[in-house]
Order: C-alpha cells, then sequence, then structure tokens
C-alpha cells in the first residue's frame, strides 16, 4: 500500500490518495480529496505496474472532473 500526497519530497502529512500498484500493472485507488476509488487492471509482464500508474495518471483529470459533478 501506497499513501499518497501533495509533496514533492513526500513527508506527508495529510493523505490524499491511497493506492497499491501491482506487480503486473494493476491500479487500486481510494482519492480521499476527489471522493472516488477505483481499480485499473490489466494483464501485464512482472515488473509493470509502473504501466498501470501511467494509465491512471493519464484519465486523472477527467475522474477528478467526474468526481467534481457526483459530489
Amino acid at each position: 500500500m501506497v499513501l499518497e500526497c501533495n509533496s514533492v519530497v513526500y513527508n506527508c502529512t495529510e493523505v490524499t490518495r491511497i493506492s497499491s500498484p501491482g506487480a503486473f500493472g494493476a491500479y487500486p485507488f481510494i482519492d480521499h480529496e476527489h471522493q472516488y476509488y477505483g481499480l485499473i487492471t490489466r494483464q501485464g509482464d512482472i515488473g509493470t505496474s509502473d504501466e498501470g500508474y501511467a494509465i491512471w495518471q493519464s484519465i486523472q483529470l477527467k475522474l477528478e472532473s467526474w468526481a467534481a459533478l457526483n459530489n
């Protein structure tokens, strides 16, 4: 599990997202700041967790916009 925040040096005082990147590229996440959660699944080779994160990054702004409409 990874505790994420909006700090460049990762000295989080307030956690904004919890994630748990999988070895094969899955990326489950809970975003406390924007109040949404999800699971990106993919079938990749072992050691491709960065690819699941990259997919999440590519849709992050759309998810935040969607969450804002539903709150």
